[in-house]
């Protein structure tokens, strides 16, 4: 493959990423806030002005609370607005499609990896509404997830060019 469609492909990529995120920037406008989403905001807003610092959300054991320090941060930089509680999502989503991208391209082709990342851009409605939602922390496990495949690829390909 060449430099030129090298470019060409990267800049679908791109293209698509930012498709997919715009697609779920759009439906956030319409999507209101939730209660668990509410609390999310209510646990950023105190460690943003009343100096808290949880580990977990609040009433869960077993989710944690670094998003909310992230929104805190933007709370205290630009002021507190709701819609800065889903802004973390909207990157971690971003990420999520490029690894979907990386995996298919690695595992098979780059025509499959561009036909996965379309599919994750473009999905149906209600999984579109879990990647905007600031709780169970559902994009951060699907990027982790995605990174860890990704090493363990990379991982195999290392012993299998030893042996």
């Amino acid at each position: 493959m060449n430099n030129h469609q090298k470019i060409w492909i990267w800049t679908l990529v791109l293209a698509l990423v930012v498709l997919g995120v715009m697609l779920r920037v759009r439906v956030s406008a319409d999507l209101p806030l939730d209660a668990d989403e509410s609390i999310a905001g209510l646990m950023a807003r105190n460690i943003a002005y009343e100096g808290e610092a949880p580990l977990f959300l609040y009433g869960e054991s077993y989710v944690g609370s670094a998003m909310q320090f992230v929104v805190a941060g933007m709370f205290r930089l630009f002021g507190f607005h709701p819609q800065f509680i889903r802004w973390p999502e909207y990157l971690w989503t971003a990420l999520f499609l490029l690894l979907g991208f990386l995996i298919a391209r690695r595992t098979d082709s780059t025509e499959s990896g561009l036909w996965t990342l379309l599919l994750l851009a473009l999905p149906p409605i209600f999984l579109s509404i879990i990647n905007l939602k600031s709780w169970g922390d559902y994009n951060e496990t699907f990027c982790l997830g995605g990174l860890l495949w990704l090493l363990s690829l990379r991982l195999c390909d290392e012993d299998l060019g030893s042996l």
